[in-house]
């Protein structure tokens, strides 16, 4: 971020400390985003600290930190969320205690992804474009994603332009190819497709995963809010007489159904068994909502039910913070927060918020 007379400038590929000829490509009121033109001034985490190893790196439209040493990129992570927490959480307690960061695998560590197609081409549309950047390999998927992608032919691809790939070292599944996919996570079986969403950092959520059940304890009655094909539920189960799960879609229910053995479902979104269900307080809520954060209503409802533990995953940790101010508001303390580096090379990161009831 810079700034042309008092106006703020958005440059991807920069770098704190440097000085760079851009180009406007968009301007809004309130700021303008510009591509680098040119480096006029290098910035000491620059080259020759990390060359960015991917030859499409500036093309594609993946990656936005490979020219950032990964120790660098860590900082830069821990600082976005750290001044999320005090600017919009209105947690200043935190300043100058950064959260701990698990750490991933910084190539390879991919597991699920969406790809674009253009005739017999897959590829990852282009930087700041809708033009395909075709691919045969990426450096930051699994063994399996980058066969398929070295050898598939016609046939192997939906008809569509847009879907995703899962794979792990050996093995590649294609959204649309009516093929279960089944993985062990923690000694537990658990069943789902490509097309459904699914993590996409297995090594990374398994910690995220433990550390979710550590803090969930043991008790009653659990609560899985966006509980996708039952992930979180699969494993509380085993520690709580009673589960909830509500998820809103279909396809994800019937996977969870699969996945779960006594937890009691609900098919619709949580604003809407939200409106219904703010009596019964469990001892333990997990949330993992959309980037877009928890509804007004979700948030009231997480209030009214006055849980004494709630697990707050998210993949957006601005508006997590956001979200996080109105429960602290409500009568909860953060207890814990830790960050997870599920994307490396991207600006993207994982975050848990772990809340204890005050009141």
């Amino acid at each position: 971020m810079g700034r042309i007379d008092g106006k703020v400038v958005f440059v991807p590929l920069s770098l704190p400390g440097e000085v760079h000829r851009v180009r406007p490509v968009q301007d809004k009121k309130g700021f303008l985003r510009a591509e680098s033109v040119e480096i006029l001034e290098q910035g000491e985490m620059r080259f020759p600290r990390r060359e960015p190893f991917c030859p499409l790196y500036g093309l594609c439209g993946g990656c936005n930190l490979q020219h950032l040493a990964y120790g660098d990129q860590l900082e830069a992570k821990r600082e976005i969320a750290l001044d999320g927490l005090i600017r919009l959480g209105g947690f200043s307690e935190r300043a100058g205690n950064p959260p701990p960061i698990s750490l991933s695998p910084e190539k390879g560590y991919r597991n699920r992804a969406q790809f674009h197609r253009r005739g017999d081409n897959l590829g990852f549309l282009g930087r700041g474009s809708h033009d395909l950047v075709p691919l045969r390999t990426c450096p930051l998927l699994a063994g399996g994603i980058n066969r398929f992608l070295e050898h598939h032919s016609l046939g192997d691809l939906p008809s569509r332009d847009r879907f995703t790939l899962f794979g792990m070292e050996e093995q590649c599944w294609t959204e649309g190819d009516g093929k279960d996919i089944t993985l062990t996570l923690r000694e537990r079986e658990i069943s789902f497709r490509a097309e459904l969403f699914f993590q996409s950092n297995l090594t990374l959520f398994e910690t995220l995963l433990g550390d979710v059940l550590d803090w969930g304890g043991e008790g009653e009655t659990f609560m899985d809010l966006y509980s996708g094909v039952g992930v979180f539920a699969a494993f509380l189960e085993g520690k709580f007489a009673r589960g909830v799960a509500v998820e809103s879609s279909r396809g994800a229910l019937a996977f969870a159904r699969k996945n779960l053995i006594k937890t009691e479902f609900f098919e619709e979104p949580v604003e809407r068994w939200a409106s219904r269900n703010r009596k019964d307080a469990p001892d333990f809520i997990v949330v993992d909502p959309p980037r877009t954060g928890l509804s007004r209503s979700a948030r009231e409802t997480l209030l009214k039910l006055g849980s004494p533990r709630l697990a707050y995953v998210s993949c957006d940790p601005v508006t997590q913070a956001r979200d996080l101010k109105e429960l602290a508001g409500g009568g909860y303390r953060l207890a814990d927060y830790r960050l997870y580096d599920f994307y490396p090379q991207t600006a993207h990161l994982e975050s848990v918020a772990f809340l204890e009831r005050s009141l």
